[in-house]
């Protein structure tokens, strides 16, 4: 074969190798000069919100990409914020118990922090002062290890880490229905979650976010929130996390009781006759009590309520004042019912 033929024979390949190579440069370009998409792709500029960077910092704890920042004081979205030297939402506290003191620690994302609300209006701090009027000799605490966009695996790393320090006598888990997320999707984990390699290219992000959504619509027909729980590596990651968690009672005595909060990000739609995801419920119910614990589902007492008598708004579905405020008292009744070790 003659040099001629062997440079023609080599040309196709090479024109095709090259053309490819810029059209994924210009693709790579256009997308990120369009900022897209929003989520996987790492900002160069990193700008965020006083939110994530003023109440939030890297965690040093296994397993925790970020955590509350002790001390931080200020306000948003026109609500006060105090976090303690722990890390918590509220006051600050002593790392041991008081003589007599009865500590309950809750478990659990922006809910159990109660994101839109004031302090003294979220499910933890309602539940404290519950037990305190109905118990005036008693001597209860209730501390909030709540943080935004945590999910169970978070939770079980804050259980094993750094929940024994403060020796509670039962752990509450506010559940939600997208905790077993392992993707950084929410704002916060996609902020402090290390990068991985293709997250640096936006078309590499695109093709990742892209195989999830085809994923999303064959497996659950486009409901993200039943692909979680049809997605064997998501549910299992929450599963494993019960598990750990279950090994932490057994192994500390302290028993732990994991709430179901109903998921409300329809209003007003299909609340409560039509609401969507009651089987997800019960599956939630039947691993957590295989796992130990004790369970309480507050979709039979919400529903009860329409749904814009509990959440903040109809973009907002986190719980208003009322809403967390119910959620403490069937939380209290509960205890009651099933807890007689806190009431000796």
């Amino acid at each position: 074969m003659g040099k001629k033929s062997l440079r023609n024979l080599l040309a196709g390949p090479l024109l095709f190798f090259l053309a490819a190579v810029f059209a994924l440069s210009v693709s790579e370009l256009i997308l990120r000069i369009l900022r897209k998409p929003e989520y996987y792709a790492v900002s160069e500029t990193r700008k965020v919100r006083a939110w994530k960077r003023d109440f939030h910092q890297p965690s040093r704890v296994p397993g925790l990409d970020y955590e509350l920042r002790p001390n931080a004081n200020g306000t948003y979205n026109g609500i006060r914020i105090r976090i303690n030297s722990f890390g918590m939402r509220g006051g600050e506290i002593a790392l041991q118990k008081s003589l007599g003191q009865k500590r309950i620690v809750m478990l659990g994302d922006s809910f159990t922090f109660g994101l839109g609300v004031n302090v003294e209006d979220n499910y933890p701090q309602n539940l404290e002062r519950l037990l305190r009027e109905k118990f005036p000799s008693e001597n209860f605490q209730v501390l909030n290890f709540g943080v935004s966009g945590y999910d169970t695996r978070d939770e079980a790393a804050e259980l094993a880490r750094k929940v024994e320090a403060f020796s509670p006598d039962l752990v509450v888990i506010g559940y939600c229905l997208n905790d077993p997320e392992t993707s950084p999707i929410q704002p916060l984990k996609s902020y402090f979650h290390p990068p991985s390699w293709w997250q640096y290219s936006n078309l590499l992000s695109l093709l990742v976010i892209t195989k999830e959504k085809l994923e999303i619509m064959l497996r659950s027909d486009n409901d993200y929130i039943r692909y979680l729980y049809q997605s064997p590596a998501k549910w299992n990651s929450t599963l494993q996390s019960f598990e750990e968690m279950g090994n932490w009672s057994r192994q500390n005595q302290v028993p732990i009781l994991l709430v179901i909060l109903p998921h409300l990000t329809r209003p007003g739609i299909d609340w409560p006759d039509h609401y969507r995801y009651r089987d997800l419920d019960q599956k939630v119910a039947s691993a957590a009590t295989r796992a130990g614990f004790q369970v309480l589902d507050l979709y039979p007492p919400f529903s009860r309520f329409p749904a814009q008598m509990l959440v903040i708004s109809t973009k907002d579905p986190h719980y208003n004042p009322f809403g967390n405020r119910l959620a403490a008292e069937f939380i209290f009744n509960h205890l009651l019912e099933n807890s007689p070790q806190l009431f000796k």
